[in-house]
């Protein structure tokens, strides 16, 4: 009768636990957490019900809650590698890089074919200032997974940094490739075509960036740099002051305007944007060059 009974609660115990993983996923996260909770008033140790319960807080930004549990399903289950990972991107998010890079590893000791975790590790050995080694564990993601088309960004990001643009260029063009609505790696495929001194090409993959996302101030001001470059300056112009409407306060694009004004002789015109420059940000030494002028 025993076996009965604790096979019948296992049983609740699972239909409950699936019914709140299926708002999880749906996005009513305030009910699954009930539901979460619930589980684990009864059953502290129900690994899922606390990893869950873990990535969900962590998605909603309860970053104290959100460890208290992840660490829980590991003191549970320390095979567990997701939950180092998840664990490990926790940290990350709070700027404790060290801890995350152990995480991560801990992750990858526990299954090296976890492409996530060999990513996860890229990027805080990036932070760390380690790029060799985050070059290979982003070569390491993209073995386990081709189809990383983050990982292969990435890559590209850590190649462009060590002078290799020609080699970063192909990684940037597989993710593109993988995702086509991806608008970081047009930005940094335009980026590295622009170093390269490929204008055309790099104003292509620009234009194309801003059809996918007309909002992306970062694009339209690399945009500008490239047009002003080409002595376009009516069109650079432009794309500075559009990228000035979506973020006002993107003091290297008002500084842009400001020398835009100046090539005019619209020097009171320059003198506002310098001016609103150092308003925003008072150390941006170069604006005090130009009023020095």
């Amino acid at each position: 009768k025993r076996k009965t009974k604790n096979a019948t609660a296992a049983n609740n115990s699972e239909k409950t636990l699936k019914k709140a993983l299926k708002f999880h996923r749906n996005g009513n996260f305030s009910k699954a957490e009930k539901i979460y909770t619930k589980i684990l008033g009864s059953e502290p140790n129900n690994i899922n019900a606390n990893y869950l319960l873990g990535m969900l807080q962590f998605k909603t930004g309860q970053m104290e809650n959100a460890q208290k549990h992840l660490e829980k399903t590991i003191d549970i289950q320390p095979d567990f590698p997701a939950a180092h990972n998840t664990l490990g991107s926790l940290f990350n998010s709070l700027g404790k890089t060290e801890s995350a890079v152990t995480c991560f590893k801990n992750a990858i000791e526990k299954d090296p074919k976890l492409a996530e975790a060999h990513y996860n590790l890229g990027n805080a050995l990036n932070t760390l200032g380690n790029k060799d080694k985050a070059i290979i564990s982003f070569k390491k993601a993209i073995t386990l997974n081709p189809q990383f088309f983050q990982a292969h960004n990435n890559l590209g990001l850590q190649l462009s940094e060590k002078g290799c643009d020609n080699e970063a260029i192909d990684y940037y063009k597989k993710a593109i490739a993988l995702q086509p609505d991806f608008v970081d790696a047009y930005i940094n495929l335009g980026n590295a075509l622009h170093r390269l001194d490929l204008t055309g090409q790099a104003i292509h993959i620009f234009e194309k960036a801003l059809a996918l996302d007309a909002n992306r101030f970062d694009a339209l001001y690399n945009l500008g740099r490239i047009l002003e470059s080409d002595y376009r300056y009516d069109e650079a112009f432009d794309c500075y002051e559009r990228a000035v409407r979506i973020k006002p306060d993107f003091t290297v694009a008002i500084h842009s305007l400001g020398n835009l004004y100046q090539n005019r002789n619209q020097s009171e015109l320059a003198i506002q944007c310098y001016r609103k420059t150092l308003h925003i940000d008072p150390g941006y030494a170069e604006i005090w060059r130009e009023l020095s002028r």
